[in-house]
């Protein structure tokens, strides 16, 4: 009887060990894509939550936001008076040609013409 309950326990052990890893799993995989929220993409961050737990929490949540510009609302195209007909990109600052749609940076200046 005494072998009985001994598996059991074990048993037990065993299957509580589990759920606490899938349930450090779910809440690693939460902070990490909170670090990717924050501009963070490394998978680094995944792995320290999942092995140290609160403090990797605590990282994840102390980490800067490389994300500022989806903050801010998105910028009015400047156009140059000077000669050229040029306009300013708002994602990099670069005089475009009138010509060109499209900055080398990928900004498009049909997204805020309307």
């Amino acid at each position: 009887m005494e072998i009985i309950l001994t598996f059991i326990y074990v048993l037990f052990a065993i299957f509580l060990l589990i759920v606490v890893l899938f349930i450090d799993y779910y809440l690693a995989t939460c902070f990490y894509e909170v670090a990717c929220e924050k501009g963070h993409i490394h998978k680094k961050y995944l792995y320290i939550c999942f092995f140290f737990c609160f403090a990797g929490y605590l990282l994840v949540c102390s980490l800067p936001d490389r994300k500022t510009d989806s903050i801010q609302k998105p910028k009015k195209i400047q156009f140059s008076t000077t000669s050229g007909h040029k306009w300013h990109c708002p994602n990099c600052g670069v005089l475009v040609p009138e010509d060109m749609i499209r900055c080398k940076c990928g900004y498009s200046k049909n997204t805020t013409d309307k």
